[in-house]
């Protein structure tokens, strides 16, 4: 096989807005090679033949006869001529020394492409003729110096990940075939290329510590997953008219204010540990699962409309003084609630009415004098209200499904009479309140495997010993945590 000499060229090369940039193209004479063998046996370093799973040296795969894939794996030598290997289809560059130049437009064939730290040879821009590539999956990271990619690229690239490139400002306006981007620690990126919302092919989409301020998408009906995650300037987000199978992750944006979800048919929220989001709008979604929502102190201003299905919902550690009224929207499909690390004093009136459905409701470290649930939760099995300043239990009977019930850390006197009728109940954890005695007739809780009655400090050690010695006598596969 025989390669023909081209001719040097002298290109201006456009990439971002108001960006020129002139590259050198060298004189690459491939007709001194014999043959693509040859020219990977001039390298100025060792060659492995590829024979089995890859290790982290330098090597190359034939496809007959022809190089097909090769992996430049930590090379101080400088590449020869690696661009006469017309016949690659992937390519690895990973800390190994290689002159870009406009010769790389007869790779013709090469679909893949992955440089991890050019040890500063690319520069600030790739040469204009990198657009001639017919790429479909391109990796790069560590490159330092790298500040766009050339307007025309893109057209053909399915997957494209960008990590560690500190001073890129722009990407190309022709991703429309895009099916994954993921964008990592690239601090200077402050916009997605408009053109980004026609391609219908996105399904993956990833942006961590990028230097965005506002995300705004709509028309995406096939995602698997969206992740918009610790960008520090980023403000706004907001998506419409989309299909999300699995998650959607804003957290830790420590500046966002703003979120508008609209218009989903399936979505599962993770909108935590945002120090300064205070408006959030979720409208028209039919199907949502879970809802995060916590540590997220300044949170003001929520609207929720048409929900449906929605089964969890996590606004703990809030700074919540009131109850979030919105909240009675999701109505009886709600199970899970979690309310804890509040402020609240009481819970609405028509609260049980409402959420009718509850299973599970967390209401731990807020500052609750009484049960605060006025009719009873008929589904409820889980609830928790330690940490609070509880002095009565009155009431607790009427939840009658109730499993597991957590209590500690308040300031409760005495157990009703009345919770006998809690026979579904299997763990009562009482300890550090003020209790004297415990009823006889608890030992009728004949579901109960744990009790928990340590630090009641108004209780004698004679009394303690008696009602632990009454609970091991007719219950002694029961667990028992006393301080004696």
């Amino acid at each position: 096989m025989k390669f023909h000499a081209r001719q040097a060229t002298n290109k201006t090369h456009r990439s971002g807005p108001h960006i020129l940039a002139k590259i050198e193209a060298n004189q690459m004479n491939c007709s001194i090679y014999d043959s693509a063998e040859e020219v990977v046996n001039s390298q100025p370093f060792y060659v492995h033949i590829y024979k089995g799973p890859l290790s982290s040296v330098t090597t190359v795969h034939y496809e007959n006869k022809n190089p097909d894939k090769l992996w430049l794996i930590e090379n101080r030598k400088e590449a020869i001529d690696i661009f006469c290997l017309t016949s690659l289809r992937s390519l690895t560059l990973s800390n190994s020394n290689i002159q870009f130049t406009p010769d790389i437009q007869y790779l013709k064939n090469l679909n893949e492409l992955i440089i991890r730290n050019d040890n500063g040879r690319i520069g600030e821009y790739f040469p204009v003729e990198f657009d001639q590539l017919p790429l479909s999956h391109m990796n790069l990271s560590n490159l330092l110096s790298l500040k766009a990619l050339p307007d025309g690229f893109g057209r053909k690239l399915e997957i494209l990940m960008l990590s560690k490139i500190p001073n890129l400002e722009y990407l190309p306006e022709n991703l429309f075939s895009l099916k994954s981007l993921f964008i990592e620690q690239c601090p200077k990126l402050t916009y997605l290329p408009s053109t980004i919302v026609a391609a219908s092919n996105l399904r993956e989409l990833t942006i961590t510590r990028s230097g965005l301020l506002n995300i705004e998408l709509n028309n995406f009906q096939e995602f698997s997953y969206v992740t918009f995650s610790s960008n520090p300037n980023l403000t706004l987000v907001s998506l419409i008219n989309m299909n999300i199978h699995g998650n959607v992750d804003l957290s830790k944006n420590d500046q966002l204010s703003v979120v508008i979800i609209r218009n989903f048919t399936r979505l599962s929220l993770n909108i935590n540990s945002l120090p300064s989001l205070q408006v959030l709008m979720l409208e028209d979604i039919s199907s949502l699962l879970s809802l995060d929502l916590s540590k997220n102190p300044s949170l003001t201003d929520m609207t929720f409309n048409n929900i449906k299905d929605l089964l969890s919902l996590d606004m703990s550690q809030c700074q919540l003084f009131e109850f979030p009224m919105e909240i009675l929207k999701f109505g009886s499909s709600l199970q899970q609630l979690d309310l804890s690390g509040n402020k609240l004093s009481s819970l609405p009136d028509i609260f049980s009415s409402m959420l009718s459905g509850l299973k599970r409701l967390y209401l731990s470290g807020n500052r609750l004098n009484n049960l605060a649930i006025t009719t009873p939760l008929f589904h409820l099995e889980e609830l928790k209200l330690n940490n609070n300043t509880l002095r009565s239990l009155s009431g607790i009977h009427k939840h009658t499904a109730l499993r597991y019930l957590i209590l500690d850390h308040n300031y409760i006197e005495e157990i009703p009479l009345e919770m006998i009728k809690l026979q579904e109940l299997v763990t009562l954890s009482i300890s550090n309140n003020r209790l004297r005695t415990i009823p006889y007739r608890i030992t009728n809780l004949r579901k109960l495997t744990s009790i928990n009655i340590k630090l009641n400090p108004y209780m004698s050690r004679d009394e303690s010993l008696t009602i632990k010695a009454e609970f091991m006598l007719i219950r002694p596969s029961i667990r028992f945590d006393s301080d004696y």
